[in-house]
Order: C-alpha cells, then structure tokens, then sequence
C-alpha cells in the first residue's frame, strides 16, 4: 500500500521517481508567482493562522454575477500550501472566471477532522462572496487529498451552518482523490495524521453518501491515465457510489497524463479539463 498511494511511482514522465514531486512543486510554484503579479488579487482571512486564508483572484472590471472556480489543493494534508496553488488563475481568470483558491493548515499541526472544519469554512466564505457578488454558481475543484476534502463538502448543511444557500455550488470537480481513508491507516501517509481506523472512515467521503446536502450539484469525478492502480479504483468506486446514491456524476478518464500533471495543465486554456470546466461554467 505504501508503493501503491505514492504517487511518484506510477508517472511515466520521469525514470527517476524522487524527480516528480520537486518538478511539480517548481510547475505550480512558477504559475502561482505569475498569477500574483499579473491578476488583480485579494485575500479573505477566515481563521487564525497563515494559512487559513482563501486568495481570490479577479478578472478586469470586477463585474457581478460571474462564476467562481473554488481550488483545494492536494499534499496528503500535510505537503503543498496556499502560495503555490494559484497556477491556474491567469486562464481560468482569462476565461471569465473568479477564481478563489483555498488554504488549510496541514498535519501534524492539526488532525483531519481540523482540516475538513477549516476547508468548510474557507468555502462558507466563498458562498457568502458568491452571494455579494451574485455569482452564477460556484465550482469546487479539488486534487489528490483536496479531492478528499472537495468530497467532503458535498455533505455539510450549508444553510444551517452558515445560512448560505447550497444552490449557489453548481459543480465539484474530483481530481485522482481519495474516498475511502481507510486503506491510508497502515502507510507513510498516516504518519503525521495519526488516524485510527474509526476516525479514517468518519471522515472518508464514502460514509458520507446518505448526508449529501448538495443534491442538484454536478459531481465529476477524474482519474489520470497514470494514476496508481489504487487511486483510479478508489474514483471508480466512488463514481459508481455516487451514481447509486442518485446524484448527477460523470467520469473522466484522463489520457496522457499522472497524477500531476493532470491539475498541472489547468494552465494550459486547451487543455481537456480546462475545457471541460469552462464549459460546466457556462463561459468557454
């Protein structure tokens, strides 16, 4: 398990495994900067520390009612942070789009169940930005854990938690993620967490099926080519468990692409997800 959850091992772009990560750290460390000094950009503080903040990206003119394309960025809850998780902005932005990217504080720091409260409220605070700016529906898309995390929020009570309106969450988005934690318990990955087998199904999205409050939201859900073998049957699994539960989900099998690049390319305005985001938000 811990060769399989590593995903490193399964790229076809390196001979050298240790390669990956770093290449992809620079990627989105380069795109992130440009985004900073190229958009017009703000930041919504919703806790206390530095990294519990969400970075809103705008396009020029500031207009109301534009759709809001919501980032959670992957590292195993304990890798990758805020400053590195805005390389899509300039062609999401580009395109129409708002973009606000999410921050979380990351374990040993703080435990899972933390971190899905922190993610909760960053995106109760982009509901409430959506309805001040009269959005036309907010986009969550979530990578490797933050498609975890991205999961997740399908099920919180939006309304009576934070009198937001679920209708404004038109789409989520679930990049090579993780619904099932409990195969994580015994492996490197839990080492900073520290989750028992009962508090890894308590926060896994697959026991959260019957409590999903958005119900008229699109849920997608993608896999990369060269994704592990783990990884691409934890996202059929909870496809097909999504279909069950009766939501509106598809599948996207990415071809040519890992677990990294597979976000990586969001940069890129041709790119297959790209469009299909664009399209989801009405402004391709």
């Amino acid at each position: 398990m811990d060769y399989m959850y590593k995903s490193s091992n399964w790229s076809h772009r390196f001979k050298d495994a240790t390669q990956v990560v770093p290449n992809h750290k620079a990627t989105v460390s380069l795109g992130s900067e440009r985004a900073r000094q190229n958009l017009e950009h703000s930041s919504i503080v919703y806790g206390e520390s530095e990294e519990q903040k969400v970075d809103v990206f705008y396009p020029s003119g500031n207009k109301q009612g534009l759709p809001i394309f919501v980032y959670i960025h992957g590292g195993y809850w304990q890798d990758m942070s805020l400053s590195v998780s805005s390389f899509m902005a300039e062609t999401f932005v580009g395109s129409g789009a708002i973009v606000a990217v999410v921050g979380y504080d990351l374990a040993p720091k703080v435990n899972m169940g933390q971190i899905i409260n922190q993610v909760k409220k960053a995106l109760g605070s982009v509901m409430y930005l959506a309805k001040k700016r009269e959005s036309s529906g907010v986009y969550i898309c979530g990578h490797s854990a933050g498609a975890h995390l991205a999961a997740m929020m399908l099920s919180v009570d939006w309304m009576g938690e934070f009198m937001e309106s679920p209708g404004f969450l038109k789409g989520v988005f679930l990049v090579s993620g993780i619904f099932d934690l409990r195969p994580l318990v015994a492996t490197y990955v839990n080492e900073p967490l520290k989750m028992t087998d009962e508090e890894a199904w308590t926060h896994s999205p697959m026991n959260h099926l019957t409590d999903i409050t958005c119900r008229k939201c699109k849920v997608v859900v993608l896999v990369a080519e060269h994704d592990s073998p783990e990884f691409r049957k934890q996202a059929k699994e909870y496809h097909t468990a999504l279909q069950e539960a009766g939501m509106a989900t598809q599948f996207v099998d990415v071809p040519g692409v890992d677990h990294f690049d597979v976000v990586e390319k969001l940069s890129e305005p041709q790119y297959q997800l790209t469009q299909l985001y664009l399209e989801m938000m009405g402004i391709q």
